[in-house]
């Protein structure tokens, strides 16, 4: 991947996203308006497997590199 994958938004947290592969081949993400919990009676937690499909509400799919 020469110039990054993106631009999207995560499902969890809700944030922009953009990734960078550096020459030595690793991923660097830069994101932002990351959501934020104020009340902690405002959050029921859950759990939440990543999977290509759940990477992004929108945006690029997943590259295979990147997948767990």
């Amino acid at each position: 991947m020469a110039a990054g994958v993106g631009p999207g938004r995560h499902s969890v947290g809700s944030n922009l996203f953009y990734y960078f592969a550096n020459p030595c081949g690793a991923y660097i993400e830069y994101y932002a308006d990351m959501d934020c919990i104020m009340s902690p009676e405002a959050w029921i937690a859950r759990e939440w497997a990543p999977t290509p499909e759940n990477f992004a509400a929108w945006g690029p799919p997943i590259p295979e590199e990147m997948q767990l």
